[in-house]
C-alpha cells in the first residue's frame, strides 16, 4: 500500500497500530486488521483491496494492466490463495 501511494506521489498519514491502541482501527473499520485506508467519506482494508483502490480513484501512473483478461487471473490469483475460487 505504501508502494502505490508512493508510486501516485499521495502524501498520506501513517499511523502505526498497536495492541494498546487497536480500538481507533476497530471503531474505523470494523475489524482489528492493518493496513486500512481512509480517503474521504471510504474507509476500506486488505492489502490487494486498497492498492486496486488507489489505481481506480488516484491519478497518477497505472498500477496494473487496463486489460481485462490479466486483471481477471490476477482476481482469480488472490481469491485461490485466500482459499475462494471464482470462475
Amino acid at each position: 500500500v505504501r508502494y502505490a501511494l508512493g508510486v501516485k506521489a499521495v502524501p498520506y498519514e501513517c499511523i502505526e497500530v498497536t495492541d494498546a491502541n487497536r480500538e481507533a482501527l476497530v471503531a474505523l473499520s470494523g475489524q482489528p486488521l492493518s493496513p486500512v485506508l481512509q480517503h474521504g467519506s471510504v474507509v476500506m482494508f486488505d492489502s490487494g483491496a486498497i492498492v486496486r483502490y488507489i489505481d481506480a480513484n488516484i491519478p497518477g501512473p497505472r498500477l496494473f494492466s487496463t486489460d481485462m483478461d490479466e486483471m481477471r487471473a490476477i482476481e482469480g490469483w488472490e481469491s485461490r490463495s485466500r482459499g475462494l475460487v471464482l470462475d
